[in-house]
């Protein structure tokens, strides 16, 4: 292997910047008896790529088209380098040719984008007819003549989803090789979603002083068009006040653009110690329960109002069944009106973007459809993230209210995995409150994250104490998991927290993963 290692690194600058030579020792006019893979796995490569290949055998050896294939297996495997060698054959007028393939996504100087070794020559469609905006068009064109950006790429093909968000269809590119040496094309394939098996984990963290929640694991079949089916299991003390642990189902129909969800939950609950004795002195408590079991049925929509802004939103109602362990014991119900209304800003130029985002929930308990808690929750955020590799500026934004006598799941919380990290929540307020506002700054430079947060929740008829903490974190982004499938979530993640609290300051450490 190390000798694979250290021969691709010797080809490497020859294939970036001259391309392969064929070897002075190769007499003209031979034939390849064979052509053997080394460092790669064949059923890593299309099938296309192993019958041109497989072509070779047979041929006149030539160096350009050797040089060719090399180049597609590196276009088609961006993260892998191939060379070629060749070794004498089994008589004189024949030839073995040796395709070298190793990683080198070690190397620093590719590590931020290792397609950026080739020049974009044009954007192709591949699958059905898509209809795109001008101006996207426009940024499409502009990445003609330039070197490949992934992440840009990437960008601009979840806008020419969300431009035909009624096709139903899934967007996604890769590199084909140009007529030139290191030149390639942009092919985006557009093609009608599929009938799909999905199993993917997200959110779970460890917090020093609140515990171990896993992640959501969650298991979805995709069957067009008739919908799709889920099931997921989490045992979180992560968001609430409240452990909850439990299982539930779900069934979604519709596309992009218009969507219907209709779910069920069962969750178990625990108390923390703290939120225990609290609920016994406390006579504004909701009172505490022991299962929760939801009914929901919900509308979603999304509607690109430019090409750079997404509107999104749902509506839906929740019929909950609480059995009750304080101030009594008995069941009670908490249903609920929903909805949610959220936008998002993009603007791209070469290596800088922000991005705005916006949301609006609400949920209101009512006795129209007979519910035991009466009450209004409000909640609104704000997110701006600024981004000039290798730096990221990012602030973040909280506000919510509740007025009447909602349920402790109801009410806010924050000195967790996310919020006002370093602190601990049931310190804060161990019942949640009906108040909250909280804000985070946080400036980034490669894989490290530096961050100040303020915050504070509270009842409307309690003092307001606002509390303070600084931090670093380290992560990783975009693991190449099938378990995290979603690009923009993080892999893995440690957060050092500290609190401001007049110099009794004690640490919290926060290992996150699928965030």
């Amino acid at each position: 292997m190390k000798k694979l290692i250290f021969l691709l690194l010797l080809a490497f600058p020859s294939l970036i910047a001259l391309g392969q030579q064929a070897p002075p020792s190769v007499p003209p006019n031979v034939a390849i008896e064979r052509v053997d893979l080394s460092g790669l796995d064949d059923t890593k490569l299309s099938s296309e790529l192993r019958a041109d290949i497989q072509r070779l055998v047979g041929q006149t050896y030539n160096a350009q088209t050797i040089e060719a294939l090399t180049q597609d297996i590196q276009v088609e495997l961006p993260e892998f380098i191939a060379a070629a060698t060749t070794q004498p054959g089994s008589q004189p007028d024949r030839i073995r040719v040796v395709l070298l393939v190793a990683k080198i996504s070690d190397d620093d100087a590719l590590k931020a984008n290792i397609n950026s070794r080739y020049v974009v020559d044009a954007i192709q469609f591949e699958g059905m007819k898509v209809r795109i905006s001008d101006e996207l068009n426009a940024e499409l064109q502009t990445m003609v003549g330039g070197n490949v950006n992934s992440a840009q790429l990437g960008s601009l093909g979840d806008r020419i989803g969300n431009e035909n968000a009624g096709l139903n269809a899934i967007v996604t590119w890769k590199l084909q090789r140009s007529s030139q040496p290191q030149h390639v094309n942009v092919v985006y394939d557009v093609r009608k979603a599929r009938n799909t098996l999905g199993v993917s984990l997200a959110g779970g963290a460890y917090h020093s002083r609140q515990g171990f929640s896993s992640p959501l694991f969650k298991v979805s079949y995709t069957y067009t068009p008739a919908g799709t089916l889920s099931f997921w299991m989490i045992n979180s003390a992560d968001e609430l006040i409240e452990r909850y642990a439990g299982y539930g189902v779900g069934y979604g129909m519709g596309n992009q653009t218009l969507r219907f969800e209709l779910k069920y939950s069962s969750y178990r609950t625990q108390w923390k110690t703290n939120t225990l004795e609290a609920d016994q002195q406390s006579n504004q408590s909701p009172g505490l329960y022991r299962l929760h079991d939801t009914l929901s049925g919900h509308a979603t929509f999304k509607y690109p109002l430019t090409a750079r802004t997404l509107l999104n939103g749902s509506a839906g109602l929740e019929f909950g069944e609480l059995q009750m362990q304080s101030p009594r014991l008995g069941f009670q119900k908490s249903n609920a009106v929903t909805g949610h209304l959220e936008s998002s800003y993009s603007r791209r130029s070469g290596m800088q973007s922000q991005i705005f985002g916006g949301s609006y929930d609400i949920a209101a308990g009512t006795g129209v459809i007979d519910s035991d808690f009466i009450y209004a929750r409000h909640e609104a955020k704000f997110d701006y993230i600024y981004t000039r590799q290798p730096h990221t500026i990012q602030f973040n934004f909280l506000a919510g209210r509740v007025t009447g006598n909602a349920p402790m799941h109801a009410r806010f919380s924050i000195g967790n995995s996310r919020t006002l990290r370093g602190w601990n929540k049931y310190e804060i307020n161990p019942l949640g409150g009906n108040r909250v506002v909280y804000g985070s700054a946080g400036y980034t430079y490669k894989v490290i994250t530096g961050f100040y947060d303020v915050g504070s929740v509270w009842d409307s008829e309690q003092p307001r104490d606002i509390r303070h903490s600084v931090g670093v974190r380290l992560s990783k982004g975009r693991c190449r998991n099938r378990l995290i499938p979603h690009p923009d979530l993080e892999c893995f993640s440690l957060t050092v927290g500290f609190p401001i609290n007049g110099g009794n300051a004690r640490p919290a450490f926060i290992l996150g993963m699928g965030f």
